[in-house]
Formats: structure tokens, C-alpha cells, sequence
């Protein structure tokens, strides 16, 4: 985040997309980043937040809550767009807002489904960094995510 902000700022006729997690929003240079894009007015910056409530450690809010996303960064005085992150159209439709918004940075808080249709490792985080599936899950997540 510290680096898309240095990008925007800049390079201001370009537009910096930054691919964040909601793990790594309980850092402290997330939120020195996001003050600092607020403070400069960054408008071409677009934090994309992938809010799945899970960490390599387990759920984010036991780890360390970081209370609600949207109303901290819309706090800093970023415009907030919460958008479903599996819907490609409503992805689409935020960026087009985010891309026209004028005087602000832009923070999409995607909500999403930790490793979503894959049945036996949903919301599970002990897959979080799996290095590799076992020959039996590969296929069985291949067939899940009806992948031929």
C-alpha cells in the first residue's frame, strides 16, 4: 500500500490499483499509507480490500480485530464501495465508479468466501498456504470448481 500511494502520487494521470487482504489491514503501514493518500487527496489511487475474514493464522477478527473496514477507511476520508468479490459485474461497476471519482481515493472492500466452492476447504484458513493438495483433494476441488 505504502508504494501504490508513492506510485500515485507520482504519477497522477495514471490510475494505481493496489490488492490488499483483510489480514494485512492490522498493520501499521496500511493505515500510515491510507492516511497518507487521504492527506494528498490521492484520487487515483484504488485499494481493492479481498475481505474473507481469514488469515494464515485463523479468523482475522481472533487474530487481531480491525473493527469495521468501510468505516475506518471512510474515516480517513476515502470513498468506500463494498462489492459482493465473487460478482464480476459488480467488480466491474465499482472500478467504473472508482475510476470517475474525483478528490478521493477509493478503497473496494470485496466481500468474499474464504477458498469459496471448493467443499472441504470453504472457510477453512488451515488451507490458507497449503503448499500443495494431495492427488485425492486436487481432484476432488477440480470437481467442485467443475473444471474439465
Amino acid at each position: 500500500m505504502s508504494y501504490s500511494a508513492g506510485l500515485a502520487l507520482g504519477n497522477p494521470s495514471s490510475k494505481i490499483v493496489c490488492l490488499t487482504t483483510d489480514g494485512e489491514q492490522e498493520e501499521g503501514q496500511i493505515w500510515e499509507a491510507a492516511a497518507f493518500a487521504a492527506t494528498y487527496k490521492l484520487r487515483n489511487l484504488i485499494n481493492i480490500i479481498d475481505h474473507n475474514k481469514y488469515q494464515l493464522g485463523g479468523s482475522v477478527d481472533k487474530m487481531q480485530s480491525i473493527g469495521s473496514l468501510p468505516d475506518r477507511y471512510s474515516e480517513l476520508g476515502w470513498q468506500v464501495i463494498e462489492v459482493d468479490g465473487h460478482s464480476f459485474s459488480s467488480l466491474q461497476k465499482a472500478l467504473k465508479t472508482a475510476a470517475t471519482t474525483s478528490g478521493t481515493p477509493t478503497c473496494l472492500v470485496c466481500h468474499t468466501t474464504f477458498a469459496s466452492g471448493i467443499s472441504f476447504m470453504e472457510n477453512k484458513f488451515e488451507f490458507h498456504d497449503v503448499k500443495s493438495l494431495t492427488p485425492a483433494q486436487y481432484r476432488r476441488a477440480r470437481s467442485d470448481l467443475m473444471i474439465f
